[in-house]
């Protein structure tokens, strides 16, 4: 949290504009603009290490990113050789197919450095140059946040402490269900489940992109993914303990 903070504030990058009055009036303040903008990368980084769990599912979410940067031609907003973009997303993709196949592994801090990289992206295209809605970027990183959030608030509920670890998140559900379902093998159960919530992602993404403007419609976006996910966590965490009993 120090490192961010600091960060954040040598580099004068923060969330200052939400498109809603109450919210910017929160925000006008400097500090409190630093601090949201601090829990923001806190939530992403702590999320993406928590979707971690599969195979390729950290790695892959990312590329899907990548390709969204292609696609619109963020890369012209962004204080960086084009090649070097080029050649980092070739890294990315060699490392999503040797994690496909428990070759390389990320780890915490691969998990860390590529979520904020990310994250510090997407917020300094957007605080400097506008170009899509501030829920565009929510929705292009809403699914290790809400992983994150989720996972807290379902601790709060149970009276667990929230930075106690569980594997009943939702990648794990959806590799359990795989495993149990279907009689397969781990690594096959551990790929498709990622496979699957990629594929779901990149259908999203490509329905935002066709409105990266408007902010209602990437709200629309944004709860219609929150009911889906609470849906499919809710029927695979019952067929998962009711099988277990």
């Amino acid at each position: 949290s120090f490192i961010l903070f600091v960060f954040l504030y040598i580099s004068n990058l923060q969330v200052n504009d939400l498109r809603n009055d109450f919210l910017n009036s929160f925000l006008s303040n400097y500090y409190s603009g630093l601090i949201f903008t601090t829990f923001c990368f806190l939530v992403l980084i702590n999320g993406s290490n928590f979707i971690d769990g599969l195979n390729g599912l950290m790695l892959g979410y990312y590329l899907l990113i990548s390709i969204i940067f292609y696609q619109l031609d963020l890369i012209n907003y962004l204080d960086v050789a084009n090649n070097n973009i080029i050649f980092f997303s070739a890294i990315l993709f060699i490392l999503f197919l040797l994690n496909l196949f428990e070759k390389s592994f990320m780890g915490d801090t691969g998990a860390y450095i590529l979520s904020f990289f990310y994250g510090y992206l997407l917020i300094k295209i957007y605080s400097e140059y506008q170009i899509f809605s501030p829920f565009f970027v929510v929705l292009l990183l809403w699914y290790p946040c809400f992983e994150n959030l989720f996972s807290i608030l379902k601790k709060f509920q149970l009276k667990k402490s929230p930075i106690k670890p569980d594997n009943n998140h939702l990648h794990q559900l959806i590799f359990f269900y795989l495993k149990k379902k279907y009689k397969m093998q781990n690594i096959f159960a551990n790929n498709y489940g990622s496979l699957i919530i990629l594929f779901y992602n990149l259908i999203i993404f490509g329905f935002g992109i066709q409105n990266i403007t408007n902010t209602q419609f990437q709200i629309i976006l944004l709860l219609l993914n929150l009911f889906v996910y609470c849906a499919v966590y809710f029927k695979l965490f019952a067929y998962k303990y009711k099988l277990k009993v």
